[in-house]
């Protein structure tokens, strides 16, 4: 059994329904894209609403790439 694992080239932080592209970061900033998505204005006892979506950018794979 083989496991494909792509190279992560970057990070995209986006707006809930994906529609929109906040801000774009390097491979190197996945902490500091964790603490721009973190809802940090949550009062307990209210609702939260939905927040921005940490997505990865991943090194496409050449379709006839040897996976073995």
């Amino acid at each position: 059994m083989s496991i494909i694992m792509p190279t992560i080239i970057g990070y995209r932080i986006v707006s809930p329904d994906g529609k929109k592209v906040i801000s774009e970061h390097g491979p190197d900033e996945l902490e500091k894209c964790r603490e721009l998505i973190q809802c940090k204005k949550w009062v307990p006892g209210t609702e939260r609403d939905p927040g921005n979506v940490l997505e990865y950018i991943f090194k496409e794979i050449e379709p006839d790439a040897d996976i073995n």
